[in-house]
């Protein structure tokens, strides 16, 4: 058996794990999102090598083409978590800020959405 938790305790467990969507988008367009993304990623890659591929070779620049497909790097994207519940709450005003400043959150590192080398 698990531990015995009290109602109180679960109400902070929950608004300090779970997640709320803060994206403005609603839950089936994320994980649609998510999949369109996922084959963002892998397409632009393949079409950049392809793009590499169909330039003219011949025995002058075969060390050129190599190097640059040796370059080539896929797209960086990453899921992300949404927010909080507690701090979604708590910006909506629909808590108050004692029940959110006892509570630690995981923060994610909110860096660029895309790898920093995007194809022309």
């Amino acid at each position: 058996m698990g531990t015995f938790r009290t109602p109180q305790e679960k109400k902070r467990l929950s608004y300090q794990f779970d997640r709320r969507d803060d994206y403005m988008e609603g839950n089936k367009s994320s994980r649609k999102g998510i999949r369109w993304r996922k084959r963002w990623v892998n397409q632009t890659y393949r079409h950049h090598i392809k793009r590499i591929l169909r330039s003219p070779i011949d025995q002058t620049n075969t060390d050129i083409v190599e190097n640059q497909l040796a370059e080539t790097r896929r797209p960086l994207w990453r899921k992300t978590p949404h927010r909080p519940l507690g701090l979604y709450l708590y910006e909506r005003g629909k808590i108050e800020l004692a029940k959110v400043e006892n509570l630690t959150f995981r923060v994610h590192d909110e860096g660029p959405l895309f790898g920093s080398n995007h194809y022309d």
